[in-house]
């Protein structure tokens, strides 16, 4: 009975611990998609499956900027907004949820830091650029797409 006793102490002493450090697990949430995308300048791509797609459910298009940098551009009532996490899968997705989302056009490179987006079906999510190719306009990412 003591042993029954400390144990349960101790989950409650860790319980109250966690709540009042504000500690949750990293990420809980279910991805609905994920995976690498290779992808062409202002062509839609829709985060929500991961592909090409070209209708209203699209969710951002690329154009190269110079060799270095290009601009991101939301479509059709999806937001981004450049974090300073270098890889999407070590975003909480509660932190994705509080992020300032923008709907207007970006600038960035590759190495700036994982892109944080919530898609225009209301899906919160990120990606990295992986490589970028100015001469043959080719951007290539990684990407997570969390469930609702």
């Amino acid at each position: 009975m003591r042993q029954v006793g400390y144990f349960l102490f101790i989950v409650s002493s860790l319980t109250i611990g966690c709540s009042r450090w504000n500690v949750e697990p990293k990420n809980f949430y279910s991805s609905s998609a994920r995976g690498d995308l290779d992808t062409k300048p202002y062509v839609l791509y829709d985060l929500d499956i991961g592909g090409v797609n070209g209708s209203d459910k699209a969710d951002f298009y690329w154009r190269a900027i110079d060799k270095n940098s290009f601009y991101l551009s939301p479509t059709n009532g999806a937001a981004i907004a450049q974090t300073t996490v270098p890889d999407p899968w070590n975003i909480p997705y509660l932190d994705l949820t509080k992020q300032t989302y923008g709907a207007t056009t970006i600038t960035s490179s590759v190495g700036a830091g994982s892109i944080a987006f919530v898609t225009n079906q209301g899906r919160f999510g990120a990606f990295k650029v992986s490589s970028y190719d100015f001469t043959n306009t080719a951007l290539k990412i990684s990407w997570i797409t969390y469930t609702k």
